[in-house]
């Protein structure tokens, strides 16, 4: 099934709709204002919670955690310090995810090599729009959960930037 992940121009803290292919809004983020792990919530339409995901404070590589309400867990971290292309490990769940992050181009495989979903950045559009197909349905909570971790790392990633060039 094809999916829209769409972040809401005007937010104050990260809000994004996720949308089937008919356009019908499926699930959405709320991200906590204030908050030093950058706690973000994964809900369906019915405002159900369906994930938990946060950041690890101190880490020498980025590390976020994804608690799903099933009870399920797991832990995302780059799989290496200096690389051209992004690879995460998605711990507990037993997935690598390969990529761009740059670009919102990812595939999500799962142990055995199968692949459970691929998205893209699309370029034209009114804020920042990414198409997902996803293959295995049962999964699809979990890989929203991985993939709004991956666009909350690119975000954060920018605003590192940011900071930095302005010190200079």
């Amino acid at each position: 099934m094809k999916y829209r992940i769409r972040q809401k121009v005007l937010s104050l803290h990260g809000v994004y709709n996720i949308y089937d292919e008919t356009g019908e809004e499926c699930y959405f983020i709320k991200q906590n204002a204030v908050s030093a792990t950058n706690k973000t919530h994964l809900y369906d339409k019915d405002e159900n919670e369906l994930a938990l995901i946060h950041r690890k404070m101190v880490s020498v590589h980025e590390t976020h955690y994804i608690e799903m309400s099933s009870g399920e867990t797991a832990e995302l971290s780059e799989k290496k310090m200096l690389q051209i292309h992004d690879n995460y490990e998605v711990e507990g769940f037993g997935w690598t995810v390969s990529g761009d992050i740059t670009g919102h181009e990812f595939t999500i495989t799962d142990a055995a090599g199968q692949v459970l979903a691929e998205s893209q950045q699309k370029w034209i559009s009114v804020g920042d729009v990414v198409a997902v197909e996803v293959y295995d349905g049962s999964q699809t909570a979990k890989i929203m959960a991985v993939l709004i971790t991956l666009l909350l790392i690119h975000r954060d990633r920018i605003k590192a930037a940011e900071t930095n060039n302005m010190n200079q």
